[in-house]
């Protein structure tokens, strides 16, 4: 939609090929991008709030479901025959709603893990992976299984970044440098 607002055909017609924030940022410019990450974002928070207000009587389960199903739908729609974004938006902001606290830290975490390595494939695979050891060492079985699932599902949607990074080709993104520019340049 964005593409197209823009005027420009679908983003998977162009650069990486890929629908998400990072594509059309880098193509159509960072606003286009931005509308992209605000879009994935708005979708995810309704999904959520939504499930809570539905489910209220177990909306914890109800909402560790809907984001293992927020994600699937995000990165393998039926109407763009499989081929999504690689949900790193949706599965932050599902973090942060489902446990708050845990969300954070995993977050703070791997932007940790971005301005020192300076990858963007990485650290949200990381988060999960975190998420998925917390849930472990309480517990929570059925938790964690899912949030397995769901790190599962972001490195095969990484696959051949990773497979990049393995073979010393991966791309550096200094974030501190691009932040420093950009403030000060107004």
């Amino acid at each position: 939609m964005v593409a197209k607002f823009f005027g420009q055909p679908a983003p998977t017609e162009f650069g990486s090929g890929n629908p998400g924030t990072a594509n059309v940022g880098a193509v159509l410019g960072k606003k286009a991008g931005i509308l992209v990450l605000i879009g994935d974002l708005f979708k995810t928070l309704v999904a959520l709030v939504l499930v809570q207000f539905i489910f209220t009587a177990d909306a914890e389960l109800a909402m560790l479901y809907a984001g293992l199903g927020l994600t699937l739908g995000h990165d393998f729609p039926i109407w763009q025959k499989f081929k999504g974004g690689k949900g790193v938006a949706v599965s932050v902001l599902f973090m942060l709603i489902f446990d708050w606290r845990l969300g954070l830290i995993e977050l703070l975490v791997a932007l940790f893990v971005l301005v020192v390595s300076q990858n963007l494939t990485v650290p949200p695979i990381l988060a999960l992976l975190l998420m998925t050891a917390q849930y472990m060492m309480r517990g929570d079985t059925e938790t964690m299984y899912v949030f397995l699932v769901l790190t599962l599902i972001m490195i095969w949607q990484f696959r051949t970044d990773l497979k990049d990074l393995v073979q010393g080709n991966a791309k550096k993104v200094d974030i501190l440098k691009s932040t420093k520019q950009r403030f000060k340049n107004k």
